[in-house]
């Protein structure tokens, strides 16, 4: 009887163990495609910057509120949310992380024109795929 109990004691144990590391492994894994991504928009914009005008405004909540009332012509384009206001500065936010594409830790990303914008989504997905296909090290 003894037996039979350190036996189920043992599984819960080894089950309970397998889940935090399947949990920290899940969530090392989004960190550095998280990390990936943030790097990719930056090279992204240095390339591009020489193209269309491209600029990094403070990211507080005084800015993502005037987005909020101005930038109010949304369109969703290849999984990101483009939303600018009638002067055509865009914004764009990461439908899967509900996120905003940001230059840098505290500035969010602002394109002048949403099919320069468009521009800019087309090269960080092609991006994105050629890095995805290859293995983390």
């Amino acid at each position: 009887m003894s037996s039979v109990q350190s036996e189920r004691r043992e599984r819960s144990w080894i089950a309970g163990l397998q889940s935090i590391l399947l949990k920290c492994q899940a969530y090392a894994g989004w960190w550095r495609r998280r990390v990936d991504q943030d790097q990719l928009v930056a090279e992204v914009a240095d390339d591009l910057c020489t193209r269309m005008e491209i600029w990094t405004v403070d990211g507080g909540l005084q800015t993502k509120a005037h987005i909020a009332c101005w930038h109010r012509l949304v369109e969703t384009y290849r999984g990101y949310l483009l939303c600018s206001d009638t002067a055509g500065h865009t914004f764009m936010i990461d439908m899967r992380t509900h996120a905003y594409i940001k230059g840098s830790e505290t500035h969010l990303l602002q394109i002048d024109g949403v099919d320069q914008a468009k521009r800019f989504v087309d090269e960080l997905c092609c991006r994105l795929q050629v890095d995805q296909g290859a293995p983390f090290n």
